[in-house]
């Protein structure tokens, strides 16, 4: 689950934090209503993570390409670590099976999962394909 920017993401960045609130202002969807583009942001998206040097599939959240700096590199790499590229897994014919908030799912790969509108309430909201979080 993209958690930092649906949901929220209680335990790294909580939308409910006054400071957090203060500094990037509603980062995060809590209400299907609040969503400017629910048919492009991604709520789900197929993960995976390492164990003992082995990619196993399946993991309980996702994370953006950008927080409040870039997070992915800009080039994919195919059996590159998986936090590289915020446990999200191409692993469809390098391709990442994704869910968005109106319900439909998508194959997407690296290229289209680097767009933070895909990620971001406001980065849908400002039409900012690198968008990271900033302070006024």
């Amino acid at each position: 689950m993209n958690t930092v920017f649906v949901g929220g993401d209680y335990g790294s960045f909580n939308p409910e934090n006054p400071r957090a609130l203060n500094a990037y202002g509603d980062f995060c969807v809590t209400r299907l209503g609040e969503a400017v583009r629910p048919q492009t942001l991604v709520v789900f998206a197929s993960a995976c993570f390492e164990s003992d040097g082995e990619r196993v599939p399946g993991y309980f959240k996702v994370e953006a390409p950008s927080l409040t700096a870039r997070r992915w590199p800009r080039k994919y790499q195919r059996g590159a670590p998986a936090t590289m590229f915020g446990q999200v897994d191409f692993r469809y014919d390098d391709r990442a099976i994704t869910a968005m908030l109106d319900g439909h799912v998508e194959l997407l790969d690296f290229q289209q999962l680097s767009d933070m509108r895909r990620w971001s309430n406001q980065a849908a909201e400002t039409d900012d394909s690198d968008f990271t979080l900033t302070t006024p």
